[in-house]
């Protein structure tokens, strides 16, 4: 019997085609007689019936060139003076990741992983070589490499320095030949455009006993008050604009010196600048900072560029935690500058009080790694590891582990925040029971990211924070006394047991302490806790919106709620917290809360349950009703929702399941749902229908009219 083949011409030639072009040993001039002849033999036309299914020939892929990377050469640099290049590719499926297979770039000098820049200021003369490497985002991933190099030349000398001194001269290098040190200070910048190379020595300064305090580097102004106070005998007079010091280390000698003996100290009077980089600095005195500078508050055409230096912070005492004593690097009334100052790569270790604080508008704070935190002595209040204390401030992509400490504080009693951002931040912080001002805890324990003291339209994004409770409570996002027009976005806050933690500490992702405050906007943040999820301390709380957020149990969790409320000396303000389309985990759940305020503190205290409703609303004949107007009542025949269906027919919004609330007592839950759904349009008589609401829901409705 013959065989059923019914192909026709233009199946014929996708088979051709396509088998071809998956079979390399067709010969590229084959026929499709050929084929035919191949298709008769595999479909079993020797005998065999055969109805084989009509074919598809699959898309065809334009061809990808072959990933390369272009750049054959970099060009050479000098010791001091800033680098920048950028290594090319092509071919292959950007966008492309950059890394440094084998070998190292010089010293100073880092990759961009994402744009391929070469870029910072090299810091000793060498000859490096090594191999670069690109990866595309095709899947599986294509690679390629380039052997290359980059010869960095050594500065020009300048001018011989190998003693404390005056640096008097505008625009001179100054170039030091050995060690130096001095009982007081070292060196007194007088003029412009000065450049300090430590060409890999040390400073010592304070070696003796002094009574004012004294630094390694010092531009003061004759009229800067300080110069007759905690400053007084010092050096001072000329400018100090553009001063740059890199390359060596900066160290406190053992002498007893006066308070605040900063390392590096400039203003008032600063215009431009400074540049540091690459240096080590270490000292101990009483209220100290690594770096400190002051610009008046007077316009700033120039700003800061601090980065790749090691700070080892010994300072053990402060005089006053309110004006943040003790920071390794202290940015002070630069609230003018027209450009953000740049504080990258550096690395901060210890510190009784905190890490950077910025007063800089538009400071661009990243890449740094901060473990701020005393040992063996006492921490003070309000000990965060970045004070981001002015505007259109970025603090992202920072590594902020404190061995005692918080984290990030977006803080608006010295300025306005507006546009400040901090994002991206990996953090896990810590606080013990050694604040000498509360005797023991500090109030509130340790923070990751806090809003407070009218902050405004600042943000929070894609943070990654753990707050560890042992000694005391922890909480991942704390909201006191912000204003308005503040959101989190996208961020994983988590408050954590550690083992061994003290009896009755709090581990929260969320936490709020803001009577008064206006309303705080939150989407798809993770809040975890080992205690709770959401914290409402002691003084109450305003209104917040948690839209597409998840609240979820902590590892660890013990006597874990998902609400928990500690309002005992404020209420929640009324129809305040609502959580919108919430994704509940592990033991967190929507009815878990505690309400019970020991004593007879317990104030009104409240939480809403929201879901996404969206309606579509269709004509007798499917088509979208354009203009109908829906209203929406809940369980309690309260108006919640009108409006008219958009051109699709489609109206949405929220609507509460329940509302959780206390006055003192037990909670009480109040049901909103079911709904009730009226449709109306002109010329078609009204409609209603009922509807419960207990997820995000989407329903269409097709009504009788025409």
């Amino acid at each position: 019997m013959g065989c059923i083949l019914p192909l026709s011409y233009q199946m014929v030639r996708r088979y051709f085609f396509s088998f071809r072009a998956s079979h390399a040993s067709v010969a590229p001039g084959a026929s499709l007689l050929t084929l035919v002849v191949c298709l008769l033999v595999l479909s079993g036309c020797s005998g065999a019936t055969a109805q084989p299914p009509d074919p598809v020939a699959p898309p065809v892929q334009p061809a990808v060139a072959q990933l390369a990377i272009t750049t054959t050469a970099l060009p050479t640099g000098g010791v001091g003076s800033s680098y920048s290049a950028t290594l090319g590719a092509q071919g292959g499926v950007p966008p492309y990741t950059w890394s440094i297979a084998s070998g190292a770039l010089p010293g100073g000098l880092t990759l961009q992983a994402t744009s391929g820049a070469i870029a910072g200021v090299p810091n000793q003369a060498e000859n490096m070589s090594f191999t670069a490497e690109v990866t595309d985002a095709s899947v599986p991933a294509h690679t390629a490499s380039e052997a290359l190099g980059i010869s960095i030349a050594a500065a020009v000398s300048g001018a011989a320095a190998s003693a404390c001194s005056v640096l008097g001269t505008a625009g001179e290098t100054y170039t030091l030949q050995n060690d130096v040190s001095s009982a007081g200070t070292c060196f007194s910048v007088q003029a412009e455009n000065v450049t300090l190379n430590l060409n890999g020595h040390t400073i010592s300064y304070n070696t003796g006993n002094q009574t004012p305090a004294s630094f390694a580097i010092l531009g003061i102004a004759c009229w800067d008050p300080d110069i007759n106070g905690i400053a007084s005998g010092n050096p001072c007079g000329g400018t100090f604009d553009n001063f740059t010091v890199y390359g060596g280390n900066i160290v406190e000698g053992s002498g007893a010196a006066g308070s605040y003996a900063h390392a590096i100290r400039l203003g008032q009077g600063l215009n431009r600048g400074p540049t540091i980089h690459d240096l080590s600095i270490t000292w101990w005195s009483n209220s100290a900072a690594g770096i400190y500078l002051d610009y008046a508050g007077q316009p700033v055409p120039g700003a800061a560029v601090i980065f790749n230096n090691t700070f080892h912070n010994r300072v053990t005492s402060i005089l006053s935690r309110v004006n943040i004593d003790g920071t390794s690097i202290n940015i002070e009334q630069a609230e003018y500058n027209s450009v953000p100052a740049q504080i990258y790569n550096n690395t901060i270790l210890g510190g009784p009080q905190g890490g950077i604080l910025s007063e800089s508008v538009g400071a661009q704070i990243y890449g740094n790694t901060i473990q701020q935190g005393t040992v063996g002595s006492d921490q003070y209040t309000n000990d965060f590891s970045v004070y981001a204390w002015a505007q259109q401030q970025n603090v992202h992509d920072n590594t902020i582990q404190p061995t005692e400490g918080r984290g990030i504080s977006i803080d608006g009693s010295a300025f306005p925040t507006d546009g400040t951002v901090a994002a991206k931040n990996t953090l896990a912080v810590t606080e013990k029971s050694n604040n000498p001002e509360y005797g023991g805890c500090p109030i509130g324990g340790t923070y990751a990211v806090q809003y407070d003291d009218g902050a405004s339209n600042a943000a929070d994004q894609s943070n990654n924070a753990v707050a560890n409770a042992a000694q005391c409570d922890a909480f991942g996002l704390r909201l006191t006394a912000y204003a308005s027009d503040n959101n989190s976005q996208n961020n994983s806050y988590a408050g954590r047991l550690v083992a061994n933690a003290s009896p009755g500490v709090t581990a929260a992702g969320l936490s709020l302490d803001s009577p008064g405050a206006p309303m705080f906007t939150v989407t798809n943040d993770t809040f975890s806790g080992d205690t709770s999820s959401l914290y409402v301390d002691w003084d109450g709380a305003g209104p917040l919106t948690c839209a597409g957020c998840t609240l979820a149990s902590g590892p660890n969790p013990s006597g874990y709620v998902t609400f928990y409320f500690w309002n005992g000396g404020g209420p929640v303000v009324p129809g305040g917290l609502h959580f919108q389309d919430t994704r509940f985990q592990g033991e967190a759940s929507k009815t878990s809360t505690d309400m019970s305020v020991p004593g007879s503190n317990g104030q009104p205290a409240e939480y809403w349950i929201d879901w996404t409703y969206t309606l579509t609303v269709q004509d007798s004949s499917g088509a979208p009703m354009s203009g109908a107007l829906v209203t929406i009542y809940d369980h309690l025949n309260q108006l919640v929702f009108a409006g008219q269906a958009n051109a699709n027919g489609v109206v949405s919004g929220a609507l509460s399941e329940f509302r959780m609330y206390s006055n003192g007592s037990l909670p009480t839950q109040e049901m909103h749902t079911p709904h009730t759904v009226t449709i109306s349009s002109a010329g078609c008589a009204n409609q209603t229908f009922s509807t419960t609401v207990q997820q995000t829901t989407a329903q269409t409705f097709q009504t009788a009219c025409p």
